[in-house]
């Protein structure tokens, strides 16, 4: 049996291998309802063509050559918005309140002071800074045998904070106030009529 001309231009069809176009639509499901039944046909028989099928495949899955769609581009944002609100909750329940850092601050600052002065009877010398640096304090003697302590910190959030400072017949209460964009400063002076012999003796506390 012979077949006609258009039998034999199906069946060459059918035995033409696929271009690499073709092959890029057929992945993509891009291909009319013809190209389709041809490309299906004609992958059943060739393996050149299903090699490169598989290759094409691998290719377009690494993540470099896949494309960019919208709803990528949404889930993204969706992600980081979930992480940011994340993190905010997070930051939100380690912060602590500054009250309570304050506190913090003045324990560390007796402990470094009762220290010094149960090994050392001298006036002078005497420096601390808190574990996170955000505040320091430091003593310098004066001219009548008296001292003076100075208390610093670059957290402006403690500006008006006050607290008691007992040492001695001392018990004053001293506020930091802003003296930069950067910076809160308190000081007491204490002359040397007023100093204990112990001076080890001291008691910082919060003013509430």
């Amino acid at each position: 049996m012979k077949f006609d001309h258009t039998e034999k231009m199906m069946m060459d069809e059918k035995y033409r291998h696929l271009t690499e176009d073709e092959l890029y639509s057929y992945h993509a499901q891009a291909l009319d309802a013809v190209g389709q039944a041809r490309a299906d046909a004609h992958l059943k028989l060739c393996l050149r063509c299903g090699r490169d099928l598989d290759i094409l495949k691998q290719e377009r899955a690494r993540p470099e050559n896949r494309q960019v769609t919208a709803s990528d581009i949404a889930m993204v944002r969706r992600l980081r918005q979930e992480q940011a609100s994340e993190l905010q909750r997070a930051k939100a329940g380690n912060e602590v309140p500054i009250k309570d850092l304050f506190t913090g601050y003045l324990g560390q600052l007796v402990d470094s002071w009762q220290s010094y002065f149960r090994q050392k009877q001298k006036q002078d010398g005497w420096q601390w800074e808190s574990k996170d640096g955000r505040m320091r304090a430091y003593v310098v003697s004066g001219e009548d045998a008296g001292l003076t302590i100075h208390f610093t910190s670059d957290d402006v959030r403690l500006e008006g904070t006050s607290f008691n400072v007992h040492l001695g017949s001392i018990n004053r209460m001293i506020t930091l106030q802003l003296v930069s964009d950067s910076e809160v400063y308190a000081k007491v002076d204490i002359t040397r009529y007023q100093l204990p012999i112990n001076l080890a003796a001291i008691k910082i506390e919060p003013f509430s």
